[in-house]
């Protein structure tokens, strides 16, 4: 198959740009380009004969145009058709740049819902095609693909036409005698089917075969993976001995036969002369964090080093702990590193002269400092919380060390072959005994009278309840409910109409939001450039905004390790500096990360803007006070947030303030009663927007924007 997208009929080389945009630059890469969404013109109607509600297709002609702006920052175009008997009104929200599109005259397809409002009928955001004079409407189920700029939908759809209708077969993948029975379509007609189908049901045939190709082709990346994998060469290490042995017999209780048999599945690996490549799966209270630990003590009395690496401090603080216990009577030499690690530098050391046995810690272990002096045997908890490229990063600090991953995540068998196809896998599904069974309910809201009747009633038997939050990572001040609380609010929403408006020229830039939150900036940016955002908080990645596609990380600092230098054109940083305890390894990163004449965008506290707020809002002249000395700001949400002045942090790096705007300037000093009068937001933000970049009200805003250049 010729894979020249110019070989195709009709796609010549301004088309070869455009379909470069999307990522397609060979004829596969087009024909694996799947249609976002279909619309069904087997049946075209006029105006007066479409059904009322349902999705369907209409001709008409247009006969007027008109716009109006009911509010700030809010525009609405109507282009109205006609088919000789009813009008039809085609609304589209903010696109004032669509106003030029349409004349009247023109002849147009429009598809969506039509609805009878406001005495008219109305399709709200349709999908538009111009109906050229002589051209015939195409019929039957029609693809409906991602575009960008200057591509149209018959562009995409006549080159793709156009390559089937000059080719006749595709080369079968997938072996025949391994689809069987199962498919009955060539691959030619599955991928037909995928962007022209006949029917519904032929599309959902063939949309299973090829998803049933692709499994079948990750597999047997997986297993090449595999065997590479097993080719290269390992250290074989002896068969258990004294100190493994001792550790056992000091253990105060009985291993069950799941957690044997996990043992003697990783003892036998790592006795072989290729790297042990496994996942150990069992539920929490399994007994996984003891066989890592015997594993552990494997290596080191074989003359290695070990590593474990956890995707939480605080996770990794526990396996510390009970690695230190379950070491205790053995001469186990360990050492815990984390982003608050003290003395990282003495740590270092002692780890590249052997003087370490054990290390524990975060995403700080890949850090191109951590150099192990005979790294024998990588343990990763919790798999899925981190990328792969992490995971490799560590295996190359070794030559070929073992590897243990362990996970309390339940995976069915074929996600486990999907995700970990190029380990092996031991279950450890028996409990230890005298554990009682866990039985666990999912209630909503209006269970919580008799959820408190029901601990009040244990509690005055003698038993204990507890509440797990889920807020069990580094930022345990942050009040993520009060948070949320407040972004639902008209004040907090308002925050966010500022800073989208003085992010408004952000496009076409790879961009980096460190310390994305509920990801609100990142799914705006993301729409038109390609972001990567990073939070160390789960749970609000969980509950983060997702409209646009980005790539979302967990973790912080230690995380950034993993990018080469200058790889970002952008990097965000909004309210987060101000509640780290040293500025300036982030800075150092961010000057590493960010490419020459990139820029930096950080949002923080004002330190005038928290005293006028103090003063005028709380009415509270102490506090204010002790912020005009210098005492550090506590917010109502985020905890305590640490006072610094831009010039001066950044004088060590090559930084350069280009400007700085405001941002609640006003609002921050009215009461919030009044902040839910209709039409507050709209007048508040044109009156924000037209002062945020003039002194002095930017100067006494509550946050300032500061825009910053690399030298």
């Amino acid at each position: 198959m010729n894979e020249q997208l110019q070989s195709i009929k009709s796609v010549g080389p301004q088309r070869v740009k455009q379909l470069n945009k999307l990522g397609i630059y060979t004829v596969t890469g087009l024909l694996h380009y799947f249609p976002r969404t279909f619309e069904d013109r087997r049946q075209v109607y006029t105006i007066c004969e479409a059904p009322m509600g349902d999705m369907v297709g209409v001709m008409g002609q247009v006969v007027r145009v008109s716009e109006k702006r009911p509010r700030p920052r809010m525009h609405i175009l109507t282009v109205t058709l006609s088919d000789g008997i009813r009008q039809l009104n085609l609304t589209f929200f903010n696109q004032a740049y669509k106003k030029n599109f349409y004349k009247p005259g023109q002849h147009i397809y429009a598809y969506g819902k039509i609805e009878h409002a406001y005495g008219a009928y109305q399709m709200n955001t349709p999908q538009v095609e111009m109906i050229e004079e002589g051209q015939v409407i195409e019929r039957g189920i029609v693809p409906v693909y991602g575009l960008t700029e200057g591509m149209k939908q018959w562009g995409i759809r006549l080159a793709i036409k156009n390559w089937f209708e000059h080719n006749g077969t595709l080369e079968d993948v997938v072996p025949q005698d391994v689809m069987g029975d199962k498919f009955n379509m060539s691959r030619y007609d599955a991928f037909r089917e995928m962007h022209f189908p006949t029917s519904w049901e032929r599309y959902q045939e063939a949309r299973k075969q090829l998803a049933y190709e692709e499994l079948w082709i990750m597999q047997m990346g997986l297993l090449l993976l595999r065997s590479h994998e097993q080719a290269q060469g390992g250290f074989p290490m002896t068969e258990n001995g004294s100190l493994v042995k001792r550790i056992r017999q000091g253990l105060p209780f009985t291993l069950t036969g799941d957690q044997e048999k996990a043992l003697g599945e990783i003892a036998h690996d790592m006795e072989q002369p290729r790297a042990m490549q496994r996942l150990v799966q069992g539920d929490v209270g399994s007994g996984k964090t003891v066989v890592a630990a015997l594993a552990l003590a494997k290596a080191v009395e074989n003359g290695f080093q070990g590593a474990i690496m956890a995707p939480t401090e605080i996770l990794a603080t526990q396996h510390f702990e009970s690695f230190q216990e379950l070491f205790q009577d053995a001469p186990i030499r360990m050492a815990l590193l984390t982003g608050s690690t003290k003395k990282k530098q003495d740590l270092y050391d002692a780890l590249e002269q052997g003087d370490i046995d054990v290390l524990v810690g975060t995403h700080a272990l890949i850090q191109d400092k951590v150099v192990f002096h005979q790294l024998g045997l990588i343990v990763v908890d919790e798999q899925h919380r981190f990328g792969v490229e992490q995971r490799a990063k560590l295996q190359r600090k070794g030559d070929h060390p073992h590897v243990l991953i362990m996970t309390a995540t339940p995976i069915p068998r074929t996600m486990t072959l999907s995700i970990y196809g190029d380990l092996e896998v031991s279950l450890i599904k028996e409990m230890p005994p005298g554990r009682k069974p866990v039985k666990t309910y999912a209630v909503d809201s209006s269970y919580k009278e008799r959820l408190l009747h029901f601990f009040e009633k244990e509690m005055q038997t003698g038993r204990q309840v507890y509440a797990v939050c889920p807020l069990v990572e580094e930022s345990e001040k942050m009040d993520l409910q009060a948070y949320k609380n407040h972004l639902e609010e008209p004040w907090g929403k308002i925050y966010y109409d500022i800073l989208f408006d003085q992010l408004k020229n952000v496009e076409g830039l790879k961009v980096l939001d460190f310390g994305s939150g509920f990801g609100i900036v990142a799914n705006h940016l993301a729409e038109k450039n390609q972001v990567t955002a990073l939070e160390p908080n789960m749970e609000m990645i969980i509950h983060r905004k997702r409209t646009n596609s980005y790539e979302q990380l967990q973790g912080s600092l230690e995380v950034l390790e993993i990018f080469k230098d200058e790889s970002f054109d952008l990097i965000i940083c909004h309210n987060v500096l101000e509640y780290v305890e040293d500025i300036d390894p982030y800075l150092m990163a961010f000057s590493r990360l960010l490419k020459k004449g990139g820029k930096l965008s950080i949002v923080k506290h004002n330190h005038v803007g928290r005293i006028m707020h103090t003063v005028i809002f709380e009415n509270d002249i102490k506090k204010a006070r002790e912020l005009l000395l210098g005492k550090d700001y506590l917010t109502h949400s985020m905890g305590q947030a640490n006072y610094y002045e831009m010039p001066v942090v950044i004088k060590p790096y090559p930084f350069e303030i280009l400007d700085f705007q405001g941002i609640r300037i006003f609002y921050g000093l009215q009461s919030n009663d009044v902040k839910t009068d209709p039409g507050w937001r709209e007048n508040m933000l044109e009156m924000e927007l037209a002062v945020n970049n003039q002194s002095p009200y930017r100067d006494i805003a509550a946050f300032q924007h500061y825009w910053l250049v690399k030298k």
